[in-house]
């Protein structure tokens, strides 16, 4: 599978170039739940992009451009007013690569070791 998890964005747009393929993708579901009271909202605030690295496509970096919506809370006792949504099948809080790339890294870590597999993660890249 090229993208991480189809059902959950719509491809916006795709570009390419001879070292890498670079997808916009949106949020598609109707909703999301606040991490602080877990009250459901669809009251969306505004948007912002995360830049993300995923796993290699034949011998071209990806980087996804995810279009993330921020929601007001509706609880009017929950501490958090507004708040993002969260893609955890997809990419951690604050992270900078899919989960499935953090993934293959450890494993090759674990499988070949630190310096040899950072090797050979960069020879991969540079191919």
């Amino acid at each position: 599978m090229l993208l991480p998890d189809p059902s959950a964005f719509q491809v916006i747009q795709s570009t390419s170039n001879q070292q890498s393929l670079v997808f916009t993708l949106k949020s598609v579901r109707p909703n999301s739940v606040c991490p602080a009271c877990g009250q459901g909202s669809t009251r969306q605030h505004s948007r912002y992009r995360r830049t993300i690295a995923d796993l290699p496509w034949a011998d071209l970096t990806v980087r996804l451009f995810l279009h993330v919506r921020r929601f007001f809370c509706v609880n009017l006792e929950c501490t958090h007013r507004i708040f993002c949504e969260r893609l955890p099948e997809v990419v951690a809080r604050y992270a900078r690569k899919t989960n499935r790339l953090n993934e293959a890294l450890s494993l090759i870590g674990f499988a070949i070791g630190g310096e040899a597999g950072a090797a050979a993660c960069l020879l991969g890249q540079a191919q």
